[in-house]
């Protein structure tokens, strides 16, 4: 009986165990649900659940955030792999899938997915299975850390380090770093040094006494002192070096120490340069003046010595340079030759005094025709005629420095243009509800008012705004031109002559027959040259004559990039637009292309400026040259281009008036989309006017694509819709339009901008719209667009 009931005894006493382990079993499960739940929500990274087969079951708030959904109802549902993976990392994605499936997890692979914005972002993917007590699979959760920061910055390390490596490799100095810690070696050398000092980088790493050993003897105290004094005393050190084949040459040296992270000395880092012809100079002044002087009058380069602040001796090429004869150069102060703004820069007497000076600074110097010239001076300390004296080698950099000056000046007019072209993009908007409403009140104002007149001036005085806001955006990214090769003597004579009429100033033109053609903006150009001309007619308040000139030239690589044009070498168009005024003053000079400066009391400082900034994004250049009194020209520099220009059609369509729909069409219906409610109301009030009652509205794309489905689904589709171009945090009409032609290939669609000048309204049809309207715009044009597009 015992053997028999015992194990019923255990069955029952099992039963009960079971049930109260379950009950815990429960209770753990839910707790450490809650748990999950709690770290998939807060984590930073992006985490999904997915079915076994690919479809989203659930997303956190970090990834739904970086996509772009307003909500997981948008998402959830969705096939993981075309929803979130950019295309590019899709085929990775579903290979990775697959590999997930047989082992049951994925570890550290490097993926791209891609926002509702069309951002890409790179992420590291790991994937968890989750599975039942019986092994089967539930689903698997998918962690993605997001690397795009780093990724970004280590592609800029790369490109910095590639920058420093061209610069270095193709330096005429040899370019060191000697480490001190853990071991003394050389960790760089430039290629440079084989060809200054006849030893490879090779040689120099595999020698870290390298340095030591081909001073020459007589300079290896001087050199080890000198490393001794950097930390307080930094210099630079002339000395002698023994090349690899034997004969001595003379080296600058310029070290620094490098300390590390706690502040002790870990490196050193320099520049040696051969300057052994110089010092074969300084040698052959203090052996044999009558040497010396056969050398420096030969050389192309301005050489003169100075005691006490005046100068003893001024070989040829300072008389060239200045302008000045040697008697005149003598007889006077140096410091007298220097522009009075740069003269605390002239170190001389101090640098004679031993003071720690630099002793290679540049300045300007008036020469004797009276303009200013950029010079950079070297000098190094000699004794002339038993006194102490400065060898001063002076070298003209009035067109590098030029070329400076254009490259800060292209950096001014993009920082203005990220401003102007946000500027600029509102106003239109706030202009557009202006110039909305002005034409729907003059539909209603009784003709002859007194408040239609208003309304006419108060429309003039919005579209000469519009114009203000069309020279700013110039400055824009968005401001590119539209090129298309064309002759510039038809469009130089017309422009001009319609910017002179009713004026006292004649143009004499000289254009020869077999002026090249180039690939242009036609409206820019032609706005380039009126603002040319205009500026030449102010110039001559009296009356007189402009001299606009066009030739054919060709610029070879010390004409262009690198020398007197920051342009790139080839051939080239140029427009000089003279006139007889006045002229520009030298403190004018430098400023006349700076947006908002001007010298006149009308006018709004941005008709060089813009010239400028279209000049440039033609790849050309606009500079002038005046003095004051003897007038100013201005040369326009464009690429010629070899192409054919397309046949010119002057026949334009004519807009219709307000109201003069052809077939007034009752369910014809129109989606408007814009972020600007004020933008919104007025376009409804125009479509209203012209006759179109059925209207809806949107303020972003994800909000007009609802909309759209919708009413294909009701069966009452959109007959057009007008979408905004740029909407700030928002889906925008370029991403909005290529998602409404998924859904319905036969979208009718205006696009809608402030930037008028935007590529894709001067080539709407290629990203997939019908027809464009520009802002701001008027009622009659607002007609034409959506009558163009419906029919």
């Amino acid at each position: 009986m015992v053997k028999k009931t015992q194990p019923a005894k255990k069955e029952i006493v099992g039963s009960i165990a079971g049930a109260g382990g379950r009950k815990l079993a429960e209770e753990a499960l839910r707790v450490s649900e809650q748990r999950f739940r709690e770290f998939f929500e807060q984590e930073i990274n992006y985490c999904y659940q997915i079915s076994p087969d690919g479809t989203i079951l659930d997303i956190n708030s970090s990834a739904l955030r970086v996509l772009g959904y307003a909500s997981k109802d948008e998402i959830i549902g969705k096939p993981l792999l075309t929803t979130v993976y950019s295309p590019a990392s899709r085929d990775r994605a579903r290979q990775l899938f697959l590999r997930w499936k047989e082992i049951g997890e994925l570890r550290n692979e490097e993926l791209s997915i891609i926002t509702q914005t069309g951002e890409e972002r790179i992420v590291i993917l790991n994937v968890h299975a989750v599975r039942d007590i019986e092994g089967k699979l539930l689903h698997s959760v998918s962690v993605q850390t997001d690397i795009t920061g780093r990724k970004r910055a280590e592609e800029a390390l790369r490109e910095s380090e590639e920058r420093f490596r061209r610069l270095s490799e193709n330096a005429p100095d040899v370019i060191y770093r000697y480490r001190l810690k853990p071991l003394p070696g050389f960790e760089y050398v430039s290629p440079a040094s084989a060809k200054i000092l006849g030893y490879t980088p090779e040689e120099w790493y595999a020698d870290p006494l390298l340095a030591r050993k081909i001073v020459h003897p007589e300079d290896q105290n001087q050199h080890e002192q000198h490393f001794r004094s950097l930390r307080s005393l930094r210099t630079p050190l002339t000395l002698r070096w023994i090349h690899k084949d034997g004969h001595v040459i003379w080296a600058e040296e310029i070290d620094v120490p490098v300390y590390g992270a706690n502040g002790g000395l870990i490196a050193y880092e320099g520049i040696v340069r051969d300057v052994t012809d110089r010092k074969r100079i300084e040698v052959a002044l203090r052996e044999s003046e009558e040497k010396y002087r056969r050398l420096v009058e030969n050389a192309q380069e301005a050489i003169f010595i100075a005691v006490d602040g005046m100068l003893k001796f001024a070989n040829g090429m300072t008389a060239v340079l200045s302008g000045y004869s040697q008697d005149e150069l003598t007889s006077r102060p140096f410091i007298e030759f220097v522009h009075p703004d740069d003269r605390q820069m002239v170190r001389h007497l101090q640098r004679l005094k031993g003071m720690d000076v630099p002793s290679i600074y540049t300045f300007r110097i008036v020469c004797k025709p009276g303009d200013i010239k950029w010079v950079e001076l070297s000098e190094a300390l000699i004794n002339w005629e038993g006194r102490p004296a400065t060898l001063n080698f002076l070298t003209d950099i009035t067109d590098r420095r030029r070329l400076e000056v254009e490259r800060q000046r292209v950096e001014k007019l993009e920082s203005v243009g990220m401003l102007a072209g946000g500027i600029a993009h509102d106003f239109n908007n706030i202009l557009t509800s202006v110039l909305g409403n002005i034409s729907i009140a003059s539909l209603e104002a009784a003709p002859g008012s007194e408040i239609l007149n208003s309304l006419e001036r108060a429309e003039k005085a919005a579209l000469r705004a519009k114009d203000l806001t069309r020279q700013l955006l110039i400055f824009a990214k968005d401001g590119a031109p539209v090129k298309k090769t064309a002759s510039l003597t038809e469009l130089l004579k017309d422009t001009t002559i319609f910017a002179l009429r009713d004026s006292r100033v004649k143009c004499d033109f000289s254009i020869p027959a077999d002026l090249w053609q180039a690939g242009i903006d036609q409206g820019q150009i032609s706005q380039v040259i009126h603002n040319l001309v205009t500026n030449a007619q102010q110039a001559m308040p009296g009356g007189g004559t402009i001299e606009l000139r066009a030739e054919n030239i060709a610029l070879s690589e010390t004409q262009s990039l690198g020398g007197v044009l920051p342009v790139k070498e080839g051939n080239y168009i140029r427009v000089a637009v003279t006139d007889h005024g006045s002229g520009i003053s030298a403190e004018h000079l430098d400023r006349i292309f700076d947006p908002f400066f001007t010298t006149r009391q009308k006018g709004s400082g941005l008709g060089l400026a813009t010239s400028f900034c279209i000049a440039r994004q033609h790849d050309g250049h606009l500079s002038v040259k005046s003095e004051a009194g003897s007038g100013s020209t201005f040369y326009l520099y464009l690429p010629a281009s070899r192409q054919t220009s397309a046949p010119r059609q002057d026949k334009k369509e004519a807009i219709p008036a307000a109201g003069q729909v052809s077939i007034l069409v009752m369910d014809t219906r129109i989606l408007v989309m814009d972020d600007q409610q004020g933008v919104r109301e007025v376009a409804g009030r125009m479509l209203n006017h012209i006759g179109y009652q059925d209207i809806e509205f949107a303020a972003d794309g994800a909000a007009a694509i609802k909309l759209y489905k919708a009413a294909m689904e009701a069966g009452h589709p959109f007959s057009a819709a007008i979408l905004d171009l740029t909407i700030p945090g928002g889906m925008g009409g370029e991403v909005t339009i290529r998602k409404l032609l998924k859904i319905d290939p036969g979208v009718k669609a205006i696009v809608s901008s402030g930037y008028a000048h935007d590529p894709v309204i001067a080539n709407y049809k290629e990203y997939g719209f019908s027809g464009m309207v520009a802002k701001p715009y008027t009622l009659a044009e607002l007609g034409k667009a959506v009558h163009d597009v419906i029919g």
